[in-house]
């Protein structure tokens, strides 16, 4: 594991110099301890849309401002093989892998627990572009959203929805202080997304006891969790890499 503990610390890349690089983990564990009032927040800030970040894991505690994730603050390029497991708060477009993706995500998980006080929160990202493509991702952290405006997101995968989601799913718990775009995947949704082997269960919603708006579980893509074990629905990781996490 490599630890990164320093009070200031500036992520890689940043909207004006974004990193176009290839960054390999090889599976290393990065500590983070964030917490100010900056946008574009994460182990990366921007990774442009040359760049590939793989094969790295994140741990810790995440506050910024907008634009905030585990792994990048925003992707223009992919991210893949990689995990969240830090609790993450902003105000606009929060994720737990990205905060923003304007490229695919691939091969990823979040365990943290993910909260805006502003609008597009998903377990995953924030907000995914059309033609893009979240795949092989879950989330078990819980994802909240405050007091803002009507138009935020919450999503259990993503909270704004323009691409597609493929072979995903998410057993958190899904909440809002206000009434808005909210589902177990995803908040708001455009016409031209797509979504294949894609479910959320139903239990962390109905067990939920807080007074705060949780999703409907009247949904196509809503199950119960021992569902979750038949052979509708897989995600697989690289076993050399990952441990996969067992759903309790």
């Amino acid at each position: 594991d490599l630890t990164l503990l320093e009070k200031d610390y500036i992520p890689i890349g940043n909207n004006s110099e974004n990193f176009h690089g290839i960054f390999d983990g090889q599976g290393a564990k990065f500590k983070l301890n964030i917490n100010n009032n900056l946008q574009y927040q994460g182990l990366f800030g921007v990774i442009g849309s040359s760049g590939i970040v793989k094969n790295v894991a994140v741990e810790g505690s995440i506050k910024a401002l907008n634009f905030v994730g585990g792994v990048a603050g925003r992707n223009y390029g992919i991210i893949e093989n990689s995990y969240n497991l830090a609790n993450i708060t902003g105000n606009n477009y929060i994720g737990g892998i990205s905060g923003y993706a304007n490229n695919n995500i691939t091969n990823v998980f979040n365990t943290g627990n993910i909260t805006t006080n502003g609008v597009y929160v998903g377990g995953i990202t924030g907000g995914i572009i059309r033609n893009r493509t979240i795949a092989n991702a879950y989330n078990t952290g819980k994802i909240h959203s405050g007091l803002s405006s009507l138009t935020r997101g919450t999503g259990g995968i993503a909270g704004y929805l323009g691409g597609n989601l493929n072979n995903v799913y998410s057993v958190g718990t899904v909440t809002s202080e206000r009434n808005g775009y909210m589902s177990g995947l995803y908040g708001r949704r455009e016409n031209a997304s797509i979504i294949e082997n894609a479910y959320f269960t139903v239990e962390p919603i109905i067990n939920d006891s807080t007074e705060y708006f949780k999703p409907s579980v009247d949904s196509e893509y809503a199950v119960y969790k021992n569902e979750l074990t038949s052979e509708r629905l897989f995600v697989d990781f690289e076993s050399d890499i990952f441990v996969k996490r067992q759903i309790k």
